[in-house]
């Protein structure tokens, strides 16, 4: 994925962008600065369920530094994946290269006190997210599991 980057970057091209869902938490937020690092131009999404607008504020401040120079910028859209039509008009007009997929929630306690608010959250949203993404003709995907796999 980061030669798609340094390419566009070596022609003169505009640099690819992706979608980061779940841009505000702390895997989401770690994956912007790393596509940051890599060149992209990176859109983030989060509904701030658990993520952080103070993370988003960061992001922003550092997409402008130096550091950053040398990649596409990050633009920041407050969307929640239950709404799709909101999601696939992103990326009907964003036209990402990827979607990388961190929006969940991930407790396991809670999840069984509360299944469907996880299933609607887990499963439906990712639903959502996949028909978005086939109307925008968004081919790469990549889908986080839960944090207690890490």
């Amino acid at each position: 994925v980061r030669s798609q980057a340094l390419r566009a970057r070596d022609s003169g091209a505009a640099p690819p962008t992706v979608v980061v869902t779940g841009a505000a938490g702390f895997i989401g937020s770690n994956a912007v600065l790393a596509l940051l690092e890599a060149g992209y131009r990176v859109v983030g999404v989060d509904n701030f369920s658990r993520g952080y607008s103070e993370t988003v504020k960061t992001l922003e401040q550092e997409a402008k530094t130096d550091h950053y120079a040398h990649a596409g910028g990050f633009k920041f859209y407050q969307v929640d994946l239950g709404h799709g039509k909101d999601f696939a008009g992103i990326l009907l007009q964003e036209k990402p290269l990827a979607v990388l997929h961190f929006a969940g929630v991930a407790y396991a306690g809670e999840s069984a006190r509360e299944p469907l608010r996880y299933y609607w959250n887990n499963t439906v949203n990712t639903m959502k997210v996949i028909e978005a993404m086939s109307a925008a003709d968004v081919k790469n995907l990549v889908y986080s599991s839960s944090c207690s796999t890490y």
